[in-house]
Order: C-alpha cells, then structure tokens, then sequence
C-alpha cells in the first residue's frame, strides 16, 4: 500500500510538472503574432498545446481538490479560506502590480491600462492587464461550488447528470459572456468535474498502460497530425485525448523516470504567475532588436528564464519567509 501510494504522487507530480512545461511553452511568444509564418514549428507547437493544455491544467485541479479536500471531509469554509488565501490574495497582488509596470513601461506594452482595463479587472472581471490571470478567477469560482461537489460523488447517478451538464455547457453556451470569464468558465468546467470523479473512483490507478496508452497516443497524433477542428464534439474529444496521452506518458514515466520534473513541478503555481514577466522581458527585447537569427535560442532561452526565475525566487522566500510569501501563494 504505501508502495502505491508513493507511485500515485510520483504520476502526479509529474504530471504538474508536464502540465506546468506545457503553459510555459504556451507563453513563449516572441514575435506579435503567435502563429507567424516565418516560425512554422513554433506555431504547429502553439496550435497543438493550446487544443487541450488549460483543460489538462482544470482536470488536474479538479483531481487535487478531491484528493486533498473532499476526500478528507474539510468544511466548505475551510477550503474556501484556503482558496482565498492561495488564489485570491496573489490574483490581486500581481493585477496591481502588472498595472504598475503597464504605467511605468507605457511606450512597449500592447494594451494600456485606462479606465475600461480597471473597470473590467476589478468590477466585471472580464479582463486582466495580465490576461493570464483569467485563470485563477475561473479556478476559484469553481472552489465556490465545493459542497456542490461533495453532494455529486454520493450517487453515480448525479455523477453522470454533472458530467453531462459538464458537455452541454461545452458545447451549447455562449461564448460571449465575459463577465467572471463566463466565456472560459463553461468551457472548462466539464474537466473540472471530470478530473474530481476521476480521483473519486481512482480510474488513474486502474488503467492498462498498454492498452489505453497506446490508443490515447494513437488518438492524440490522429488528431494533431489531421489537424482537426477545434469545436464542438471534436474539440471535446481532442480536449479529452490530450489529457488521457498526459496521463497515460505520466503514469509511463513515473515508473521508470520518478524523479522527472523535480526541479520545478512543486512550484508550478509560482511559475504561473511569476513566470509571464521574465519571458514578457525577453519578447520585448527580441522585437526592438535583430535577433531572427537568435530565434530558436531565444525560444528556449524564454522556456528556461519562465520556469527557473520563479523556482529560484521561491525556493529563496521560502528558505527565508518575508511578507512576500502569501504574495506567491507559498
């Protein structure tokens, strides 16, 4: 048993840390337009991690939440106290200080702060002058719906009616409510689920590698390589393939590489947040010198600073706590 459990964390972590390389790789834009034409394998590598990456990222939370809350009966004011402290209080300390950075650096960002930009952060919260930070408005609107979730497991019945509000609201809402990030919340939401029963009836753990591996690589190359829409049906199933090839490699891995990813997947939060700012650095510094030529170090250059300048600010605080720590939700 406790062999067992030891190899769960090890996939997990693992795949946090997949996840995590995946958002970073995500972020790496260093010309205006993501998918330019002068840099074609960057772009097929945008268009094949934004198909699925963020409905990985959901499922996974979804799976945490069960694992370290509702499997363990916390109260919905404790875990929403948590919440807050962990997603809230770095939500608004990075919005005001990416605002400040916007007014300081006016002449080199792309969308100014004026008074619409505040009105939609704070009020509407339909944007963000760190539109990255959508994530965590939809990640805690979803805590708030804990005892929701609670209720859910104790019947396979509502189980399946949740998992099949999940896949309407994917693929019939609209799409053009932003207020709360409606527009990513409905899109997201049926992983969210999906991730919390999945950790609920331990499927991860009961899965034939040979077999559900091998199909889910099949699936994903199937569908990157046809290059399938994106909407409807198929973007939910493409959705569903990237995250079953995740877990499957992940399982693989954590059996004979257990260690992969230890050098960032414990801080993947802090790499969220952090991470954006170096790397926002370097694109500013690619577009106002030439540096085609450079481009694919550059590229790897702003994977390695979005991952290991987070890392190393955070192993710091943490091995010397300051006021700053709630700020990185450390």
């Amino acid at each position: 048993m406790q062999n067992q459990q030891k190899t769960k964390i090890e996939w997990l972590s693992i795949l946090q840390g997949w996840s995590m390389l995946l958002v970073v790789i995500g972020h790496v834009v260093l010309t205006d337009n993501m998918f330019d034409d002068k840099y074609p394998m960057s772009s097929y590598l945008y268009q094949v991690i934004y198909s699925f990456h963020m409905a990985l990222f959901i499922f996974i939370s979804g799976w945490l939440l069960y694992y370290t809350s509702i499997a363990k009966n916390k109260s919905f004011k404790t875990v929403i106290k948590s919440k807050v402290k962990r997603l809230l209080i770095p939500f608004y300390v990075f919005t005001i200080f990416t605002i400040l950075i916007k007014l300081l650096l006016a002449q080199y960002v792309k969308r100014p702060v004026d008074v619409n930009e505040i009105i939609e952060t704070f009020i509407l919260y339909s944007s963000n002058p760190l539109k990255e930070l959508w994530f965590i408005v939809v990640l805690f609107i979803m805590m708030l719906g804990y005892p929701l979730y609670v209720y859910m497991i104790k019947t396979v019945y509502r189980e399946i009616f949740m998992l099949v509000l999940g896949v309407l609201l994917f693929l019939f809402s609209p799409n053009n409510i932003h207020v709360f990030f409606f527009h990513k919340f409905i899109y997201l939401y049926f992983f969210f689920i999906l991730g919390i029963i999945t950790a609920h009836h331990r499927i991860i753990e009961k899965i034939n590698l040979s077999v559900i591996g091998g199909f889910s690589l099949c699936l994903f190359i199937a569908f990157n390589v046809l290059n399938t829409a994106d909407v409807g049906w198929l973007g939910l199933i493409n959705r569903l393939t990237g995250i079953l090839f995740s877990t499957c490699l992940c399982l693989f891995l954590s059996r004979r590489l257990p260690s992969l990813f230890s050098s960032f997947r414990d801080y993947t939060f802090q790499i969220y947040l952090v991470g954006m700012f170096p790397q926002m650095a370097l694109r500013v510094w690619f577009l106002n010198s030439d540096l085609d030529n450079m481009y694919g170090v550059l590229f790897f250059t702003s994977i390695a600073i979005g991952i290991y300048i987070p890392v190393f600010i955070s192993r710091i605080l943490k091995k010397y706590p300051t006021v700053l720590n709630p700020c990185l939700g450390l």
